[in-house]
């Protein structure tokens, strides 16, 4: 039906396409620097944002890439790197894509089910989330502050 196309074989109808990544948990630090890029003592770092770096997911990872971002002005600046917390979901997954604990790694989306447990549990999905919610908001509040504070930000939190 496609002009030229007439002696194409396909190999599968849909989508196909490969999703390249690298082992996170063991080549990034919680800064997305690579760490073998420390132990070369290689005359600049190098991070890795992006699905590369295991962030599955646009918005994931255009977030991966301003963690990143704010690692290297950090590192420029001589401050100390400020890590996102855990109570968000972008830390979550930042701390599961970094962690030595997590086995058999798969780039993936943010998602309820890696971050923290709430102090007190809630079996209510909608209660829940909101409280996840709150927890998540005010760490990031938090979290902008610091960076602010450091120089490593301009502007309001609500900007990041």
């Amino acid at each position: 039906m496609i002009p030229g196309l007439e002696n194409a074989e396909f190999v599968r109808y849909g989508v196909m396409h490969r999703n390249t990544f690298i082992n996170a948990p063991e080549q990034l630090d919680s800064s997305l620097q690579l760490v073998s890029d420390k132990a070369l003592s290689l005359c600049a770092p190098i991070f890795v944002a992006g699905q590369l770096g295991g962030t599955e997911g646009y918005c994931e990872a255009i977030r991966s890439g301003l963690h990143a971002a704010f690692s290297v002005i950090s590192k420029l600046k001589g401050t100390g790197f400020v890590p996102i917390p855990t109570d968000t979901v972008f830390g979550a997954l930042i701390a599961h894509a970094t962690s030595d604990e997590t086995e058999n790694y798969q780039p993936m989306h943010v998602n309820f089910g890696i971050l923290p447990p709430l102090d007190n549990p809630i079996r209510n999905k909608r209660d829940r989330y909101e409280a996840y919610r709150k927890r998540g908001n005010d760490a990031l509040e938090s979290y902008c502050a610091e960076l602010i504070r450091q120089g490593i930000l301009e502007g309001a939190c609500h900007d990041v």
